[in-house]
Parts: C-alpha cells; sequence; structure tokens
C-alpha cells in the first residue's frame, strides 16, 4: 500500500493503520483563540509535539467546532490494482 500526504510520507504499521506525527500537519487552523504551536520541551518522540495555546484549562462545552482550533491531515490511499 501506497500512503502519502502532499508529499510528506505516512508510513503503515504492518497491521493496516497509518502512522503520522502531529507536527506533520496539512493545515493548521485558528479558531476561537486558540491556536495549534509546535512545542519543542526534550523528551517528546519525533521532531515536537503540539500544543493548543493560550491553555488557560477551560473546557470548551459549546459550539466546539467553530471555537476550538484543529489541524487537518491529508491522506491518499492508493489500493493496488489486481
Amino acid at each position: 500500500m501506497s500512503v502519502t500526504a502532499l508529499g510528506e510520507p505516512y508510513q503503515p504499521d504492518g497491521s493496516g493503520q497509518v502512522v503520522m506525527e502531529a507536527e506533520h500537519f496539512d493545515l493548521n487552523v485558528s479558531q476561537g483563540g486558540r491556536d495549534w504551536v509546535e512545542d519543542f520541551t526534550p523528551g517528546y518522540v519525533g521532531d515536537s509535539a503540539m500544543q493548543s495555546v493560550p491553555n488557560s484549562w477551560h473546557k470548551v462545552t459549546s459550539d466546539i467546532a467553530s471555537t476550538s482550533p484543529r489541524m487537518d491531515y491529508e491522506v491518499e490511499f492508493a489500493t493496488p490494482v489486481t
């Protein structure tokens, strides 16, 4: 199986699942006064981690789709022709 996302290769893990890292997003959308930003604190696996800021520890309980930041990932699955 071939798996790519806008030129960024993602690797199948052998069990039929695709493994990708959060910081390899295709689109980062700020909403509700919050953003996803890279966190380079040592100890993470991969390039970095992602953190939603500002982190005020408030729960978003309504209108989540339009008030929460999001990261989009575009993945194309190619199935071999037999």
